[in-house]
């Protein structure tokens, strides 16, 4: 699922789906097949074009401090 791509995913509404769906990169879709099993899901990765990977190298990075 895109976020502002046609009409919501019956999913969306869960606080869950909706932070999966904000942190997935530009080159990943998922699709919740029956809404009632979240556990059943499917994750589309396609190629990054070589400008989003030179965005993605120049973006900041997150570490967890241990």
């Amino acid at each position: 699922m895109v976020l502002g791509a046609g009409p919501a995913s019956p999913v969306s509404g869960c606080p869950e789906v909706a932070e999966l769906e904000a942190n997935l990169p530009c080159t990943c879709k998922v699709h919740f097949p029956d809404p009632n099993k979240l556990h059943c899901f499917q994750l589309t990765v396609t190629p990054a074009s070589q400008s989003e990977m030179l965005d993605q190298d120049l973006a900041p990075q997150h570490h967890r401090d241990r």
